[in-house]
């Protein structure tokens, strides 16, 4: 029998296989290769934007940040004290800090951040590199720094939600879990 976090951990294995290609101390963009010679030469999209909103965004103007994971979701992770609503700057974020007691993980934070003006190729290197790929039709960044790890999931190329995680046990642990809770809040984001 699978447990819950190996459930969801296979997910966030499939969405992040082609940023796993890029280590984290160099960076750079997974590609996909072509091989067949009628690829796609030119874009396909035109690189003007309307000033109008989409339903994307308009549905994630919407959208509480505290919405998108619950209790249940974090259960694997330990117990968390009552999420806490702020505003970040630009973003709309939802804190949810580890209640110590009984934890396996000292010192872990989760945040989601919807950013309505920053889409995922947005994303800014905090040191480590930032390695992008994109999945379910989605733009997804991987942001690793120094004790954390940031997950930028493109709702529409000017909007994203972030879901990132500090943490006392390391990059590499930040980044296993933002890649596993990413794949849980993906499928409720709305599509631009």
């Amino acid at each position: 029998m699978r447990s819950k976090r190996t459930d969801r951990a296979l997910p966030a294995i499939l969405l992040f296989t082609a940023i796993s290609a890029c280590s984290p101390t160099e960076g750079g963009q997974a590609q996909p290769n072509h091989t067949d010679s009628a690829a796609p030469t030119s874009p396909t999209r035109s690189a003007a934007r309307s000033s109008y909103p989409t339903d994307a965004q308009s549905e994630l103007a919407q959208m509480n940040p505290c919405s998108l994971l619950s209790a249940g979701e974090l259960s694997d992770y330990g117990a968390f004290k009552d999420a806490t609503n702020e505003d970040i700057g630009s973003a709309r974020t939802c804190r949810h800090e580890l209640n110590r007691q009984g934890s396996q993980l000292e010192g872990l934070r989760i945040g989601i951040a919807i950013r309505d003006t920053t889409g995922a190729a947005m994303a800014v290197d905090q040191g480590m590199g930032v390695r992008t790929t994109e999945a379910n039709g989605r733009q997804l960044a991987q942001i690793p720094s120094s004790g954390g790890c940031t997950v930028a999931i493109g709702v529409t190329d000017s909007s994203s939600v972030d879901v990132v995680i500090s943490t006392t046990a390391g990059t590499e642990s930040a980044c296993e879990i933002a890649d596993e809770l990413a794949a849980v809040v993906e499928p409720k984001l709305p599509k631009g």
